[in-house]
């Protein structure tokens, strides 16, 4: 096979097209990334101030901060990884994560008159000011039954939408939004009105994230050290590595 013959050529370097990339290479295809800009990521990309003020078309420089250019980073689209996700089963999988360093984020808010702690275990859900006092028991009771949903998926019975499981338990709007957002990260509320199941995964995906490692993790959060560009450039260099092979 010449230098020039590849079996697939990917425009691109967002997440899915170097994911992409990895994946064929490891099928033992010649694949090559073509991309018309000069930082992997696409709209994950992970930009110094200069790359920063150059994406956006600005002219003038300010040369007091491009003193700082090595000294911190903007992503494009910040985002977390939960710890136990498809996105990180993948990482590990393709052994991304061998030349990659992760950080735990120390936690994460809700903003009620104050900012409030996400509880990140059982201890911590019965202390959070998120839920009043009268309304802890049944907010216990609502995740022992998430709990037994996870040891028992098939034989477990819902009710017909994600309102009617607070409406059955009783929850108070502000714990419905502390559950529904908070957790299981859904974005808006149409998840009220569709089968529990998915934000049953969701908030099982949470509790799976934040007992992941062996001495657990302050959040279900993790962040790749420098920007989430990160995870992309990483995939790039395993494909390198399996052409190389």
């Amino acid at each position: 096979m010449s230098s020039n013959h590849y079996d697939y050529i990917i425009l691109g370097s967002g997440f899915v097209e170097s994911t992409m990339a990895c994946i064929l290479a490891h099928e033992n295809k010649k694949v090559i990334i073509i991309d018309r800009n000069d930082v992997y990521g696409e709209d994950l990309a992970t930009l110094q101030y200069t790359q920063l003020e150059k994406y956006f078309g600005t002219k003038e420089i300010d040369t007091n901060l491009q003193a700082f250019d090595r000294e911190f980073c903007v992503d494009l689209t910040p985002k977390l990884l939960l710890a136990n996700s498809d996105v990180v089963n993948l990482i590990v999988k393709y052994k991304v994560d061998e030349s990659l360093d992760f950080v735990n984020i120390p936690g994460s808010f809700i903003f009620k008159k104050k900012l409030h702690s996400v509880p990140a275990s059982e201890s911590q859900s019965l202390k959070t000011g998120l839920v009043g006092f009268w309304e802890k028991p049944y907010v216990m009771k609502f995740f022992w039954d998430v709990k037994k949903y996870g040891q028992q998926r098939e034989n477990y019975k819902f009710e017909d939408t994600m309102r009617d499981v607070f409406n059955k338990y009783g929850l108070s709007d502000d714990v419905r939004e502390f559950i529904g957002h908070g957790i299981a990260l859904n974005l808006n509320d149409s998840y009220l009105s569709r089968h529990p199941k998915e934000t049953f995964e969701k908030i099982c995906a949470y509790v799976r994230s934040v007992v992941s490692y062996e001495n657990s993790l302050k959040s279900p959060y993790i962040y790749p050290k420098y920007g989430i560009s990160g995870i992309i450039q990483g995939f790039v260099r395993v494909l390198v590595y399996q052409e190389r092979r």
